[in-house]
C-alpha cells in the first residue's frame, strides 16, 4: 500500500492475507483490499527480513514489536494491536439508546456531544488522541467539530456501521496517549451519499476558502458581503454563522460553495440545515441554501417565505 509516511512518529502498519484477499492496515484501519489468486504465499526458501530486500531496497526507519501470525487477523483484532501498542490509558463506553434509532441505519454519522472532565484533565490539548471503536474494536472514523480542552467539551460525529431499532449499541472512546497524532479520518465520515457537508463553524474573516467541506469532494465556501468573526456565534451543534439578510444596507452575507462536480447535475437530492430565524428576511423571502441565480428557472432552492407571499 503506497502513502507518504509522516516522518518524526510512529505508525503501526499491518498486512494480512487470508488466502484470497490482501488487506493493509494503517494506525487500526484498513487502507486497501487487494484480491489476489487463491492459497498459501509460495516463499519457502527465502529467509524472513527485517529491514530491506537484498539488492532491492532499504528501509531507513526505526522498527519495533514485530509479529508474523499464523492466520489472517481480523480488522477488529488488527485495531486492538495499535491501540495497545500506542499506549492508551483511558476509554469511556458510549451506549446509543435504541429509542432514539428510528430504524436500522448503516454507515450513519453519529453526533457525540458531551462535556467530561476525564477529557480536560487526561486528553492532549488539541484532543489528537480522542478516538472511538466498535464494541468489537473496530476503529470508526471520526471527526472532531469542537474541542475545548480548558473544559472538556467534545462535539464528534463518529460513522457508526450499523445503528439497531431494537437494540442498543456501544461505541468506546479511547483517549490519554500523549504521543498519538491526530486520529481523525474527517471524509470517510461523510462517504455514504454526501454531496458536500459544512459545519459553518469557521471564522468567515478568516483566509478565503473559509468553510471547510468535510467530505472528499472539498466543496469548500467563500464569504462574501461582509462578514466578520463577529458573524461566527454559537449554534445547535458547534459553531454557526449569522447571516445579516439585508442586501439594501450593503451588509449582503452569503456563502459560496461553487460548482463542483459532486453538486451539479443532481437528480434525486437533500437539502438539510438548522435554522434559527430572527425574520423572514429580506423581501419576505430568504434563501437558505440555493443553486440558481437572478431569473434561472427549474432549480431547487430552499427558502422562507410567508404564506400570502408570491
Amino acid at each position: 500500500s503506497a502513502w507518504t509516511p509522516a516522518l518524526g512518529e510512529w505508525t503501526h502498519l499491518a498486512l494480512t492475507y487470508d488466502g484470497a484477499n490482501v488487506i493493509t492496515h494503517r494506525n487500526g484501519v484498513v487502507e486497501n483490499t487487494y484480491p489476489q489468486a487463491t492459497g498459501p504465499i509460495d516463499a519457502q526458501t527465502p529467509s524472513l527480513k527485517f529491514g530491506n530486500i537484498p539488492s532491492f531496497s532499504y528501509a531507513n526507519v526505526a522498527l519495533d514489536d514485530v509479529r508474523v501470525y499464523n492466520r489472517a487477523l481480523s480488522a477488529a483484532e488488527v485495531s486492538r494491536l495499535y491501540l495497545r501498542g500506542g499506549g492508551w490509558q483511558y476509554r469511556k463506553k458510549i451506549t446509543i439508546d435504541k429509542t432514539k434509532v428510528g430504524a436500522t441505519l448503516t454507515d450513519f454519522p453519529v453526533l457525540i456531544s458531551r462535556t467530561d472532565s476525564d477529557l480536560q484533565g487526561k486528553a492532549q490539548a488539541s484532543g489528537n488522541d480522542i478516538l472511538f471503536t466498535a464494541a468489537d474494536g473496530t476503529k470508526l472514523s471520526h471527526e472532531i467539530e469542537k474541542y475545548v480542552s480548558a473544559t472538556g467539551e467534545l462535539v464528534a460525529w463518529v460513522k457508526v456501521p450499523s445503528l439497531s431499532a431494537t437494540a442498543n449499541t456501544d461505541v468506546y472512546m479511547y483517549y490519554g496517549e500523549a504521543g498519538a497524532s491526530d486520529q481523525q479520518n474527517k471524509t470517510s465520515v461523510w462517504s455514504n451519499g454526501y454531496a458536500g457537508v459544512w459545519h459553518l463553524k469557521e471564522d468567515p474573516s478568516g483566509t478565503a476558502p473559509q468553510m471547510k467541506d468535510s467530505t472528499s469532494n472539498a466543496n469548500h465556501g467563500t464569504s462574501a458581503g461582509v462578514m466578520t468573526s463577529g458573524d461566527q456565534v454559537a449554534g445547535k451543534v458547534g459553531g454557526s454563522l449569522d447571516f445579516d439578510g439585508c442586501s439594501g444596507c450593503g451588509l449582503d452575507d452569503l456563502i459560496n460553495a461553487g460548482s463542483g462536480s459532486s453538486l451539479d447535475d443532481l437528480g434525486p437530492l437533500t437539502y438539510s440545515a438548522w435554522i434559527y430565524p430572527k425574520s423572514i428576511g429580506e423581501g419576505n423571502f430568504a434563501k437558505i441554501i440555493a443553486k440558481d441565480t437572478a431569473g434561472t428557472v427549474g432549480l431547487v432552492q430552499l427558502a422562507l417565505t410567508h404564506s400570502n407571499s408570491a
